[in-house]
């Protein structure tokens, strides 16, 4: 396509619109095939949702739900933390300006402070979603880089589950302002083309369409495999249960092991096909190696101990 090719747009009105639209949907496509796909983002939501139920079920006091990016299914498994907010059935949480409230002595009762602490996020009721067309991908973009801009410009930010909260309040100062304003201006007057600033979908964007959605076939399951193998693991999670043993459980399960081996399988064939031949030999070896179930064990090991040690204290 001419933008990706030689950078620019055409210059009659007519012809600027159509290329503007022309990249929008394409860009979209290879978001699609990069893992952002609205079937994508369905499914990590589902499986997000059944890890709340398996790490919830021993629990009795005390509820966690996943928040944030993870819930949304809009980042994939490695691009993001898990951010959980924990229910507590005795505890209280309200806002300063909510007034005084009447409250039995077997409940513990917090104000939030709007400016400094982080809000927390609440589940909400969708009353209608915004209608969003591929062909506006690229404008919306950089209406939001604007948005973004004029925020600082006031030095305020609001958050839109508290409006009266200031994101921006004591977080930047006045060199600080100044040099994220020339940033953004720098970046609305690339227009359309800032997109290209992304990496992966620089270089999705000069891929044949073909090789794009197989490769994305190829991501999609990969991913899907790797959650659904995450989620059977976490069914082995009990209470002041270690790591290690919840390896050793899931060793001895045929259904978490054909998920593993399968994802292996897919993964191995990927590396062997796009490594040179002389090379094939000594990749084949790494790629065993790396993919053994004992390193995987230990590839996890530090963030899955962590979780299962937090996940243990609050039993």
């Amino acid at each position: 396509m001419e933008f990706v090719v030689n950078g620019h747009f055409g210059t009659g009105a007519d012809e600027l619109l159509d290329e503007l639209y022309s990249m929008s949907v394409r860009v979209s496509e290879v978001l699609d095939q990069l893992g952002y796909s609205e079937s994508m983002v369905r499914y990590r939501c589902e499986a997000t949702e059944r890890l709340d139920r398996l790490l919830n079920r021993h629990r009795t006091d005390y509820l966690g739900i996943t928040i944030g990016s993870k819930q949304e299914g809009y980042c994939c498994p490695f691009e993001s933390d898990r951010d959980v907010m924990f229910i507590h059935e005795t505890v209280v949480c309200r806002l300063q300006e909510d007034g005084t409230s009447s409250l039995p002595d077997t409940l513990t009762e917090f104000i939030m402070d709007n400016e400094y602490c982080n809000p927390g996020y609440y589940r909400l009721e969708l009353i209608r979603k915004a209608k969003e067309e591929d062909s506006n991908l690229v404008v919306n973009i950089i209406s939001c880089v604007k948005v973004l801009q004029q925020s600082i410009r006031d030095n305020f930010l609001p958050y839109y589950m508290i409006p009266d909260r200031n994101l921006l309040r004591g977080r930047i100062n006045l060199t600080q302002r100044h040099h994220l304003i020339a940033k953004l201006d720098m970046l609305i007057q690339e227009g359309p083309l800032v997109i290209m600033r992304c990496p992966k979908v620089r270089l999705a964007l000069q891929m044949p369409s073909a090789e794009l959605i197989k490769q994305g076939r190829w991501r999609d399951k990969l991913e899907k495999l790797w959650v659904e193998m995450w989620n059977m693991w976490w069914a082995y999670c009990l209470p002041g249960i270690e790591v290690e043993e919840m390896f050793r459980q899931a060793g001895r399960s045929h259904s978490f092991i054909n998920v593993w081996q399968e994802m292996n399988d897919l993964t191995l064939v990927r590396l062997l096909l796009t490594s040179k031949a002389s090379a094939s030999s000594s990749c084949s070896h790494r790629c065993k190696v790396f993919f053994d179930f004992n390193t995987l064990y230990k590839i996890t090991d530090h963030e899955s101990e962590k979780n299962v040690k937090h996940s243990s204290t609050l039993e």
